[in-house]
């Protein structure tokens, strides 16, 4: 939260059909926060972000590029929207560095409803995950379909806790976990 200065740039090609918005932003004096990762920024430490938008005849139609940097945070992603619904059909993880993590992968919209997380990496650290389950007084009992491929060198559980070489496919489903 806080504030950011923007810098975007407007592009039309002389076709006029599509255009594309670049948008730079100063996130320095922002404080940023990812509970999950257990990592934080706070304010008046560099930071920036970069979104490249993609427009056909003045309506979104992608986000080709999103780029977030600062200190223990590196991503870069992009976000494709199905063409008929203008929704989000699937976001492409292309790095994603944040506290212990480095993933990368892709997460898609399912056929038969709900979403399909493909991730692979060096590190995922699941420990504050784990202790936020554990120490809830009642579950989250998520109602939306999630089904999670993961190929991971490293996974964190807890303080010296950690397995190697983790391939596993879970599936969510009506808030119940399968393996």
């Amino acid at each position: 939260s806080g504030p950011g200065a923007v810098d975007a740039t407007y592009t039309v090609p002389p076709n006029g059909k599509r255009a594309e918005v670049d948008a730079v932003i100063d996130l320095g004096a922002a404080s940023l926060a990812c509970a999950e990762a257990d990592w934080t920024k706070p304010p008046h430490v560099p930071a920036s972000a970069r979104l490249v938008v993609a427009l056909a005849d003045d309506t979104m139609v992608g986000i080709p590029r999103i780029d977030i940097k600062a200190p223990g945070l590196d991503g870069k992603f992009a976000v494709a929207l199905s063409p008929d619904e203008h929704r989000i059909d699937h976001v492409d993880i292309r790095r994603l560095v944040v506290g212990d993590n480095d993933i990368g992968g892709v997460v898609r919209r399912r056929p038969a409803g709900g979403w399909q997380a493909e991730l692979h990496g060096a590190r995922l650290n699941l420990h504050h995950l784990l202790k936020h389950a554990l120490e809830a007084d009642k579950p989250d009992n998520p109602t939306t379909p999630l089904a999670i491929d993961v190929r991971i060198a490293r996974l964190l559980l807890g303080p010296h806790r950690e397995a190697r070489d983790v391939s596993a496919s879970l599936l969510r489903d009506r808030g119940e976990w399968q393996s």
